[in-house]
């Protein structure tokens, strides 16, 4: 019997002092029958909690979804009452759940999650008997395997599919939740498509504790090796690969091997950065993901009219992938709260052990309302003591380095265009998602305009373009942007219908004496115009182009 797929089936709890506890009467009943089969002995409690389930008593049912999908959610248990009558919110279904063993709880980031396959099987058939038939059918229409709408992502299906087979390992990096597992799945389809048998496929996510014994690279790589299939190409998936002590060393073991084709993930930028990660110089091509672009989140609309409308929701609601499965705010935001919390508890305070989170926050809240602005750490410092919250400016540094890290900010440097050098000071910063900063500042905290300048950022990078500030004498360009076949430049205003905004915009660009491209990027749904060479551009057509 596979020990695998035992695991898979039964494993998954975890406590304090153990990683990882299997199902006992299970596995037994597994050894014993010589069939992996659901065995779980089903309590009368359960069934009386249909009928909470059923009410989906605030929100339970989207929760309830996540969580077959695999997605990981942060919730409150310790106002649980303790019986099984008292039900005040959601969360006190969910930990009554917790304590009958039909959720894994994990303790150190407050997180529950549906822990095996055999309690996966339990939940559908509880969504059977509560009438969720748009669910359950959604569920089997994927073979149980995700009721996140699976938006196409060609431009990074395209580059993956390009070094198929390549003698490089595919580093996939992005802020968690992303879509970057979903990319793989999408990835491993294309393949199937393409005559590639589910076999050779090797598929591990280490955010999931059923690896937990596999997160030391000697092990890990012993296990992949055990399953390799010797005639046959083998296609290595490694999710989230930074949990595994010295990756690396598994990776290029992997790698020199003629019939593995490796692709890794990882939700940090310090994924590829110190002495081990030399290993792979030259081995590897990193392709960068991010949230949804506009155009890829109006993909997931049957009716694609009303585009302006669309656009402040994809603002207002956020462009990663899952919200689009969320039905009102408050989940929305309950989600984008578990996104900010796992990459700062996760991926900030536990790597630069920081001592004072709020100070941290501080510091993102500068960032966040600050997109687009001229700033300097020294400032940021200097902004933050004078509300009362000293902080030096090597710490700044390090918050900033460790958000760019995660990807939950991106840095622009400033060139300047007239004396054809890099500056060292006055960056910009800008953020992964929009939403993310109306979840912490507010709608009263919008500014549409610098909303607008984030977005054409993004998908400046999405395009393949490095970015950049211009500065041109006194005056500045929003973004020179660069790539193979040589340079554009961009300005970028909510809107320029007053003659005096309008001068003020171009004249920047009036003022680059080259021949390059140059942009005027709008919110105003005008016909296009062009103003001495420079293109005036309805900032949503060019998005969705």
């Amino acid at each position: 019997m596979n020990y695998e797929d035992m695991s898979a089936w039964y494993d998954g709890y975890c406590f304090p002092d153990y990683k990882t506890v299997y199902n006992p009467t299970s596995v037994v009943e597994a050894l014993q029958s010589r069939q992996l089969n659901n065995y779980w002995n089903q309590t009368e409690t359960f069934e009386a909690l249909s009928v909470y389930i059923k009410s989906n008593h605030a929100g339970l049912k989207d929760t309830i979804i996540e969580l077959l999908a695999g997605i990981r959610t942060r919730i409150n248990i310790s106002n649980f009452t303790n019986d099984m009558i008292t039900f005040k919110t959601y969360e006190d279904v969910l930990t009554l759940l917790i304590h009958l063993g039909y959720l894994g709880y994990d303790y150190e980031m407050q997180e529950i999650y549906i822990p095996n396959k055999e309690i996966s099987d339990e939940f559908i058939t509880a969504i059977r008997d509560c009438g969720w038939s748009d669910i359950l059918t959604a569920l089997e229409a994927s073979n149980y395997r995700s009721v996140i709408q699976m938006i196409m992502r060609p431009q990074y299906l395209n580059q993956l599919t390009s070094f198929r087979e390549k003698q490089l390992i595919k580093v996939i990096t992005g802020i968690r939740r992303c879509g970057k597992s979903t990319l793989l799945e999408l990835y491993r389809d294309e393949l199937m498509k393409d005559g590639v048998d589910k076999s050779q496929f090797v598929v591990m996510n280490f955010e999931d504790a059923e690896f937990d014994a596999l997160c030391e690279y000697k092990p890990l790589y012993n296990h992949i090796k055990e399953h390799l299939i010797p005639d046959k190409m083998n296609y290595i998936f490694l999710d989230e690969i930074q949990h595994v002590n010295e990756w690396q060393k598994a990776v290029d073991s992997l790698f020199i091997k003629k019939n593995c084709d490796v692709y890794i993930t990882g939700s940090n930028a310090y994924l590829l950065s110190g002495e081990l990660a030399t290993l792979l110089s030259g081995r590897y091509v990193e392709i960068r993901m991010l949230p949804l672009s506009f155009a890829e989140y109006v993909s997931a609309f049957s009716d694609k009219t009303d585009i302006a409308r669309k656009y402040n929701t994809y603002l207002a609601n956020s462009s990663f992938p899952y919200t689009l499965e969320l039905d009102n705010q408050k989940n929305i935001r309950a989600y984008l709260d578990g996104i900010y919390t796992s990459v700062i508890l996760k991926d900030v305070v536990k790597r630069k052990k920081v001592a004072d989170v709020s100070l941290l926050e501080n510091v993102i809240r500068f960032m966040f309302d600050n997109i687009g602005n001229l700033c300097s750490i020294k400032k940021i410092a200097d902004t933050l003591a004078s509300d009362g919250r000293k902080i030096s400016v090597h710490n700044v540094g390090e918050y900033l380095s460790a958000l760019c890290d995660s990807f939950i900010l991106y840095k622009a440097g400033r060139y300047d265009i007239k004396g054809k050098q890099y500056l060292k000071t006055g960056e910009k910063y800008y953020i992964a998602d929009i939403g993310l900063r109306y979840y912490l500042l507010g709608a009263q905290k919008a500014d549409m305009g610098r909303a607008l300048e984030n977005v054409i950022f993004l998908e400046l990078l999405r395009r393949g373009y490095d970015v950049r500030v211009g500065k041109m004498d006194d005056s500045e360009v929003d973004f020179i942007a660069a790539n193979e076949n040589g340079v554009e430049y961009y300005q970028v205003a909510l809107t320029v219908r007053d003659t005096n905004i309008l001068t003020r915009e171009l004249k920047p660009l009036d003022s680059i004496s080259d021949h390059n491209p140059k942009y005027l990027l709008t919110l105003d749904d005008d016909p296009l115009a062009s103003h001495n060479g420079i293109k005036q551009i309805y900032a949503l057509d060019w998005l969705l182009a």
